[in-house]
């Protein structure tokens, strides 16, 4: 149930996936977003990583395409061009038939222009429209913003409120629900090998021991997880040579 990640943004991100939506039970999601582009990019973005982009079968389909119109190709990521922006109520309804497939999450892509001299309403009722379709389907919503400087103070203050995951970085965002899937196999899977505390539960009068660093490395390594090589010693001598050694 550990996930290791990469860089600081990886950690922060996927720590707050984790705390909002908790973690992911199967690993097909779904990504939204008005521009052919973001949609290509989060199709490559994803490879490699044990989540995926699941098929829409052709009545799903259907039924998000007659939200839309002609001109627009639905799949999985969805490019909903720009028909129905600024409009909440209409762009609530393709959401609402996107998301109500079988998707462990789904995004939505949204950049706000960050400037006062454009009217950011528009922006706004985008975001809300995938509010109102989280709520009518009970699924699990991302905004995901290409940078922080793109995701207003205010819209992660009505996120928190809402229960959706205000995420920052399209790459950053999918390793993080890869490491949602992850942490939730492992939640789910069975232990084969029980996990070991400093004190027994059910003796609580038992002085506590705290571990080294050296014993905690040790301890993590038991269960599988990737540690440097290193050597416990008490004398800068003992230092030296074991430098030399590793």
């Amino acid at each position: 149930g550990i996930a290791r990640v990469d860089t600081v943004p990886e950690f922060l991100e996927t720590l707050k996936l984790l705390s909002i939506l908790g973690a992911i039970d199967h690993n097909g999601v779904a990504s939204m977003s008005c521009s052919g582009g973001e949609a290509g990019m989060m199709a490559d973005l994803i490879d490699g990583l044990d989540i995926s982009f699941s098929g829409l079968e052709n009545e799903h389909k259907e039924r998000i395409q007659n939200t839309l119109n002609e001109f627009v190709e639905v799949d999985n990521p969805l490019d909903y061009h720009t028909f129905v922006w600024g409009d909440r109520h209409r762009t609530a309804a393709c959401f609402k038939e996107m998301m109500s497939g079988d998707f462990a999450a789904t995004m939505l892509l949204l950049d706000w222009p960050k400037t006062d001299q454009i009217n950011q309403q528009d922006w706004d009722n985008t975001f809300y429209a995938l509010c109102d379709a989280a709520r009518e389907t009970g699924k699990k919503a991302i905004v995901l913003a290409s940078i922080a400087d793109c995701m207003p103070k205010r819209i992660i203050d009505e996120c928190q409120k809402r229960g959706i995951a205000p995420m920052i970085g399209l790459d950053t965002c999918l390793k993080s629900l890869h490491h949602s899937y992850r942490c939730g196999q492992a939640f789910n899977g069975d232990s084969s090998t029980p996990i070991e505390v400093s004190i027994p539960v059910s003796n609580k009068t038992q002085t506590k021991k705290t571990l080294t660093e050296f014993d905690g490395k040790q301890l993590l390594a038991k269960y599988g997880v990737s540690i440097p090589e290193g050597e416990l010693v008490s004398s800068i001598e003992g230092a030296l040579r074991a430098a030399e050694k590793l």
